[in-house]
């Protein structure tokens, strides 16, 4: 058995809050995108990060994309994927 098999039987669907309305606008995503820095690595998507200089063009389909989601109260499943690096941390005195 999965552990997500069994972390969905331990929650009881009532206990869960429900958001009635999220709200994504062409501007939200806009300045969502401008915020992301060209400099990163890119993620499980493999877009590059030049990509964003043409944020102003992809806002309003992102936008559309987003909302149709909501709407059907699904995502696809590479939304739910990241990659994730862990970096030390450097303590004085312990170093080499």
């Amino acid at each position: 058995m999965r552990e997500a098999d069994l972390l969905a039987d331990s929650y009881c669907v009532e206990e869960i809050p429900r958001i009635y309305s999220i709200v994504i606008t062409e501007p939200i995503v806009l300045q969502e995108l401008l915020q992301l820095e060209e400099t990163k690595s890119p993620g499980p998507d493999v877009m590059p990060a030049k990509l964003l200089k043409l944020a102003v063009e992809l806002a309003e389909p992102l936008c559309l994309l987003f909302q149709a989601s909501l709407a059907a109260g699904r995502s696809p499943p590479d939304w739910k994927t990241a990659w994730i690096s862990p970096i030390h941390k450097w303590q004085s005195g312990f170093h080499k």
